[in-house]
């Protein structure tokens, strides 16, 4: 089993050229980065949208809510993107995206197009239940409300892998307090058990 992330960016007709450039070019410096080959392929297509193989799934679900708020991080007009993440089999995996194929790739680009603007949906038998979907529902509505500082705290909570709040206060330079108020109000903790039941391997 592989997962495949089809995502598109949105807006991106309404972006200056110069700025859609800037978001690729951001796009592709993060993948060679962070989401490295032979694990992890990637590809852009078209300018704005783009699609991500991880041949270990258990990360899938880490690196696209990673990636969906470092993304709206890097840009003051506030990037985000619609993703759609699939979990299933490859008839060929190449050395690309665009050249590989199987049934988990056509069903993550054809739920791309049933996804809500700016959400995540994830397909998968194992995600299948109504209390997945319902639950998914509720993280695509938390993280579509939250501010700036907000998606800031979120996205060093993730990227240290949920640390301790204790943990983050230190690293944030605030009270263990503040750092608890400040994460509850986000629902970071239903985004951090939402995440570690990801469990496919």
């Amino acid at each position: 089993m592989i997962a495949v992330l089809t995502a598109d960016l949105v807006n991106s007709t309404k972006l200056e050229p110069k700025d859609l450039v800037k978001t690729t070019t951001w796009l592709q410096d993060y993948f060679a980065q962070n989401l490295k080959a032979p694990q992890t392929l990637s590809a852009i297509y078209r300018g704005d949208e783009f699609q991500l193989v991880f041949r270990k799934p258990q990360q899938a679900l880490y690196e696209t809510l990673l990636l969906k708020l470092k993304l709206k991080l890097a840009f003051p007009w506030n990037q985000d993107c619609t993703m759609s993440l699939a979990y299933g089999h490859a008839d060929v995996i190449t050395d690309g995206p665009q050249t590989s194929q199987g049934p988990v790739f056509v069903t993550s680009g054809r739920n791309l197009n049933k996804t809500k603007k700016g959400d995540v949906l994830i397909s998968s038998p194992v995600q299948s239940s109504k209390t997945y979907t319902l639950l998914l529902k509720l993280i695509n509505h938390q993280l579509e409300k939250l501010t700036r500082s907000q998606v800031e705290l979120l996205t060093t909570y993730i990227e240290n892998k949920f640390p301790e709040h204790k943990e983050l206060a230190l690293t944030t330079g605030t009270s263990r307090q503040n750092i608890s108020n400040r994460l509850s109000a986000i629902g970071a903790d239903l985004i951090k058990e939402f995440v570690q039941l990801d469990d496919h391997t």
